[in-house]
């Protein structure tokens, strides 16, 4: 929804079983790419310490937010702002 705006949205599974990732895929038809780490090292390496954790990212690679527990509806609150304080030179 917010891709012409520049905003991806990219998931790291940390399962084991690729299998496992996969189902759920296919389960919650996910629309967005999925990058497996069954090492876990990414969570690890970022501090993640419940699933699922999402992170806002700046294009320079900066983690600008940190979501845990993730909530779609948050997610849409902050991109709208960030949104907004672009238009306004805010940001």
């Amino acid at each position: 929804e917010f891709g012409p705006y520049g905003f991806e949205v990219l998931g790291i599974s940390v399962d084991s079983e690729t299998r496992d990732a996969h189902r759920f895929v296919r389960e919650h038809k996910v629309g967005f790419p999925i990058v497996s780490d069954p090492s876990g090292l990414t969570a690890t390496f970022n501090g993640v310490e419940a699933l699922p954790t999402g992170f806002l990212i700046s294009p320079e690679g900066a983690i600008l937010r940190t979501l845990n527990p993730f909530q779609t509806n948050e997610v849409y609150d902050i991109v709208r702002a960030v949104l907004v304080s672009q238009a306004t030179g805010e940001f």
